[in-house]
């Protein structure tokens, strides 16, 4: 569990986007919802809009990180089973393990989490040392990557003391 934690987003807020990402053939399934969304509008979100957004995108393109997108309840039972608190569980609204990203079908800002789930994926797959880096690290570079991702589609970019003290709150060390 510890090793899937340094790889979990934690108090991800709904938001302005509601594009959500996949892996699979063409559609994205949010399982037990029945609800699809075309894999080429989800990749062209983030393509193109920053560095990180397209380092990510590309990776999906190309099958290197999957999404899962998940009903809520499916979700809640699977962040049950890998031994979350309730409180986290209400929180959360994607995790990451290995090169697989999951993200809550409920969540407004879809593209946002998946582009913070895949900074995590792809940090996994260069080989990053997960387990001796701090959570803040981690969560400093997956946050920095969202708000430039905001910043570039003409929303409000949180400074960096901004994301700091968000990761203060949010209890990452």
């Amino acid at each position: 569990i510890g090793d899937n934690l340094a790889r979990r987003a934690r108090g991800r807020k709904g938001g302005a986007h509601n594009a959500l990402y996949s892996r699979s053939a063409g559609r994205v399934e949010v399982r037990g919802a029945g609800h699809a969304t075309s894999r080429e509008q989800v990749i062209g979100a983030l393509q193109g809009k920053t560095a990180e957004a397209s380092r990510v995108a590309s990776a999906l393109q190309d099958n290197t990180i999957g999404l899962f997108v998940l009903e809520d309840s499916l979700f809640e039972r699977s962040l049950r089973g890998l031994g979350d608190s309730p409180d986290d569980i209400a929180r959360t609204m994607g995790y990451s393990i290995e090169n697989r990203m999951y993200v809550r079908a409920s969540d407004a800002d879809g593209v946002a989490t998946a582009l913070h789930e895949g900074v995590h994926a792809l940090d996994w797959l260069d080989g990053m040392d997960l387990t001796n880096r701090s959570r803040r690290f981690l969560e400093s570079r997956a946050h920095v990557a969202e708000e430039e991702f905001f910043g570039a589609i003409g929303l409000r970019r949180k400074s960096n003391v901004e994301i700091q003290l968000d990761l203060d709150a949010l209890g990452y060390r």
